[in-house]
């Protein structure tokens, strides 16, 4: 069923508030995920500082000790504490390990609707991060310290579309499938908003950098330049297309997973594509068994 006329400001604005009153169903955040998301803009976090944090949380930091003891992270012997960890990888590192678990720990708790597969939206949510994460480290990015958080949320307003709009994300899909529009425009057309834009309000009322809020608001349509750097969203973006191309999809296709190299090639990471690509498999396989 195409829509043939789009929604009224009215209409759309109560869609927004239903969205976002949604949020009040996630479970409220971890002590040690809201203080990691404060970190984001300090550089001062102690290693005991953080390893505090993160061993209060005895399943966090479980799955975390579980993730670097993997074949990924080529560890010599077993690493048996949080402080062990940090001295192996590193501040950020470790702290974007233990966002993106607690992230998908947090909406595995939340009940959905039967078009919506949380399980997909949380591998999507990683291969993001961990793909924007590893771009970052080989261009001059607008915040790319925040790569990681950027990708790992980008996606945020389509899970609260899910929880707060579930006839309506019932329409979305089928209007992507009748149609050959995006899904981003599809939910313009239902909603008078899209994902994107859902997000980066969400990120706004976290209190997250503005960069990443920028983000995840821009990352169907970033800015191609910015005074020398590459956009945040730009990498949040490209890594979307990348990790969907690979067939790491929020929605479920048949379509069999692209060799990316080549894309990725063709975007302007040249001779590193392939590191790239390495690293992100690695460390994607190993996020992905602590799910």
């Amino acid at each position: 069923m195409i829509l043939q006329q789009m929604v009224s400001a009215e209409q759309s604005e109560e869609f927004q508030k239903s969205a976002l009153k949604s949020l009040l169903q996630l479970p409220p955040f971890s002590p040690v995920f809201s203080k990691l998301l404060a970190t984001l803009s300090k550089e001062d976090v102690s290693v005991g500082e953080l390893a505090d944090w993160v061993e209060r949380d005895s399943i966090i930091a479980g799955q975390l000790l579980r993730t670097v003891n993997s074949a990924a992270y080529g560890c010599r012997g077993t690493i048996g504490s949080v402080r062990h960890a940090i001295a192996i990888l590193g501040i950020p590192k470790l702290r974007n390990l233990v966002l993106g678990l607690s992230v998908s720990r947090i909406f595995s708790q939340v009940r959905t609707p039967k078009t919506w597969s949380t399980p997909r939206y949380n591998l999507h949510a990683a291969a993001c991060a961990i793909m924007a994460d590893q771009m970052a480290l080989h261009k001059e990015v607008e915040f790319g310290e925040g790569a990681f958080v950027a990708g790992l949320l980008h996606d945020i307003g389509r899970m609260v579309i899910a929880l707060g709009l579930p006839q309506e994300l019932v329409l979305i899909q089928e209007l992507e499938r009748e149609s050959a529009m995006p899904g981003w425009q599809c939910e313009q057309e239902v909603l008078g908003f899209s994902h994107g834009e859902l997000s980066g309000i969400i990120l706004k009322q976290w209190n997250l950098p503005r960069s990443i809020q920028l983000a995840a608001e821009t990352h169907h349509f970033p800015p191609s330049q910015l005074q020398g750097l590459v956009p945040l969203g730009q990498i949040v973006g490209l890594a979307n297309n990348l990790v969907n191309r690979m067939g790491v999809s929020i929605e479920a296709t048949r379509n069999p997973p692209e060799d990316v190299s080549p894309f990725l090639q063709e975007q302007g990471w040249g001779d590193v594509s392939e590191k790239i690509l390495k690293t992100f498999v690695a460390e994607f396989d190993s996020m992905r068994s602590a799910f």
